[in-house]
């Protein structure tokens, strides 16, 4: 069991909604960088906290300020929560039952018979289709958005040049880069022990020595495709 929180910044309306399988020992972490007293203002136990916890944080994802803390009045975290609890006890159970008779009935075969519409599925189907027309718009706005903002980084990289940074608009530091195994460095310092390890199965060179035993290895699988009418 874990716990989905909200934690109260003083009495300001600055909350911090998370995941934790101590409620005590997290609230006195976080305190130490916090000015100002921290306090439990609700909680919930629960087997999903993780999922919990990303419902809350996607529900106030534009309310979000610097380290976390989400800028909402007492209400607005009390619906917050509520609306966390109705997800964990209601939605989240049937979404997992509804992914599972998915996952069942796309592992058999499908029959010939074409069912009839109705007014209910209609309506869904032209929602959905709408759906997929504004994602399509919100993806070549996106891809214009972060065009635009590779080429005002790009722009202020070239300014910065070979400087540390620009005081008050960007620094570009040369640091460690994160830890990564790297095989080419065993390779030369230890190639019996390299050789130990490199036992995979070659299937690119193995397909263009012997194309003929390639195309007889090969199987078709089947599997139930999703297609709405409009996407034929």
């Amino acid at each position: 069991m874990g716990y989905v929180y909200s934690f109260r910044h003083g009495h300001e309306d600055e909350f911090k909604f998370g995941r934790t399988s101590n409620l005590e020992r997290r609230r006195k972490s976080l305190q130490t960088g916090c000015p100002k007293p921290l306090t439990v203002f609700d909680f919930i136990e629960t087997e999903d906290a993780k999922e919990g916890e990303k419902f809350v944080l996607d529900r106030l994802a534009h309310r979000r300020l610097t380290g976390e803390f989400c800028a909402v009045t007492a209400e607005e975290a009390t619906e917050a929560m509520t609306a966390c609890r109705v997800y964990l006890e209601r939605e989240l159970p049937r979404l997992r039952e509804q992914a599972q008779q998915i996952t069942e009935l796309s592992a058999i075969e499908s029959g010939e018979e074409m069912l009839p519409s109705s007014q209910e599925v209609l309506g869904m189907y032209r929602q959905l289709l709408r759906l997929r027309a504004e994602k399509r718009l919100r993806t070549i706005e996106l891809g214009r958005i972060e065009a635009e903002e590779g080429r005002l980084e790009a722009t202020i990289k070239l300014a910065i040049g070979s400087a540390k940074g620009i005081e008050g608009v960007a620094t570009w530091e040369t640091g460690n880069s994160r830890r990564a195994f790297n095989a080419n460095v065993l390779k030369t310092t230890n190639p019996e022990l390299y050789e130990m390890y490199s036992t995979a199965f070659d299937r690119a060179r193995f397909r263009i020595e012997r194309p003929e035993e390639y195309a007889s290895c090969q199987q078709t699988k089947r599997v139930r495709q999703f297609r709405l009418v409009e996407d034929s």
